[in-house]
């Protein structure tokens, strides 16, 4: 019988999936650092009004691209939030979350055997995309002498004329970065300089803690940047599987024939739900950000008090925390760790080439859970970082 695609075969799974495997078969009790999901349930009022679209029929198909009321609130929630935007329904595609939105573009704009542009550290599904549409990744550097922040002169030595898109992930994970408006500018003018289209993951939109959030779009004149979000992280909706992709009129055109190949649909539900949680109360992400800011300060209580060195997460869900010192590789540092002290963090090494000096925690969960999971791990660095003197 014939083999599985190269491209499918050798994929890497996520480093972060392996850790929590192992960490899940343990039979000891573990504190799981490793995962980027709130600890918070769904407002109520989400759910509530779900439970009355299912009664009320709200299970068939819709339209491939969602339904047209839904996206029409959408494109009314950005306009609202940000300053720069016009849009409409049209320019808006409902997605399963948003890893179908950012495959959409991806398969959509980048040729086969052409470059994308991915950042290091990132995510590991910009990768893993770029290589199922039969493209080449290319990593540039997110340093940490620049707080994790791109810059355009690293972007300059490595571009190349078949490079067809640069992908940005603001607010950041694994880094927590916050771009500047200085960020923003430079990006889209060397986008333009490199005619590159600009897919950007805002997922973090609103998770927020020191700055503000400025939409790379708000900057666009010409069409070229697709911005894709969800509501996993900003409502705690992760299991719910519903975000959505904003981009010209008619590149969205281009991408619903995709929705319709891979997915029909979002399902009905979730798009009922998201209108409730866009047109409810807001609080719940205030509520939500201001129990992580809690979580974010007495992580630096420990890890200052510790001595070690990091830089403080402006954004997102992470504190991306340097491991060099003790010698060892991510990965072995993450499983001594889930051995000795039963805590589970996100090996760097999953997060790009580069990256393999650091780990990621997540403070996404209980303030007492994160508070005696951050302890352990800064107890069994300072260790590993004294043997090796």
């Amino acid at each position: 019988m014939k083999e599985v695609v190269e491209r499918v075969k050798n994929m890497e799974r996520s480093g972060i999936r392996a850790i929590l495997n192992i960490a899940n078969s343990m039979d000891v009790d573990i504190l799981h650092l490793e995962i980027g999901q709130p600890h918070y349930p769904t407002p109520q009022h989400i759910v509530n009004a779900a439970v009355e679209a299912t009664k009320e029929g709200y299970i068939r198909y819709t339209m491939n691209e969602g339904r047209i009321e839904t996206r029409k609130i959408v494109a009314d929630k950005i306009n609202n939030d940000y300053s720069g935007f016009d849009v409409n329904e049209n320019n808006i595609l409902l997605s399963i979350g948003a890893v179908y939105g950012l495959a959409v573009a991806i398969l959509s704009l980048v040729e086969p055997h052409h470059k994308v542009l991915l950042p290091d550290p990132s995510w590991p599904n910009y990768k893993l995309q770029t290589i199922m549409a039969n493209a080449d990744p290319l990593y540039y550097p997110l340093q940490e002498k620049n707080n994790f922040r791109p810059d355009v002169k690293d972007l300059e030595k490595i571009v190349t004329k078949d490079t067809d898109m640069l992908v940005i992930n603001n607010p950041g994970n694994p880094t927590g970065a916050v771009f500047t408006k200085k960020d923003i500018e430079e990006l889209i003018e060397f986008a333009k300089k490199h005619d590159l289209y600009i897919l950007s993951d805002e997922v973090y939109e609103k998770v927020i803690y020191e700055g503000k959030h400025i939409p790379i779009a708000s900057f666009d004149k010409d069409g070229r940047v697709i911005t894709v979000s969800s509501l996993s992280k900003t409502y705690s909706m992760t299991g719910w599987r519903i975000g959505y992709v904003v981009a010209d009129e008619k590149l969205c055109q281009q991408f619903v024939k995709l929705s319709e190949t891979f997915i029909s649909c979002p399902p009905y539900i979730s798009q009922k739900a998201l209108e409730a949680a866009f047109l409810g109360p807001q609080d719940f992400t205030h509520e939500m950000v201001s129990y992580y800011r809690r979580n974010i300060d007495v992580g630096v209580k420990i890890l200052s008090d510790a001595g070690i060195s990091f830089v403080k997460p402006n954004g997102a869900l992470y504190f991306f925390i340097n491991i060099s010192k003790t010698g060892m590789d991510s990965n072995a540092f993450a499983l001594e760790l889930l051995n000795e002290k039963h805590v589970s963090v996100g090996p760097g090494n999953t997060f790009g080439p580069s990256s393999n000096k650091f780990v990621r925690l997540s403070f996404s969960t209980e303030f007492e859970l994160f508070k005696k999971g951050i302890e352990r791990f800064a107890e069994f660095l300072v260790e590993k970082e004294k043997l090796r003197r």
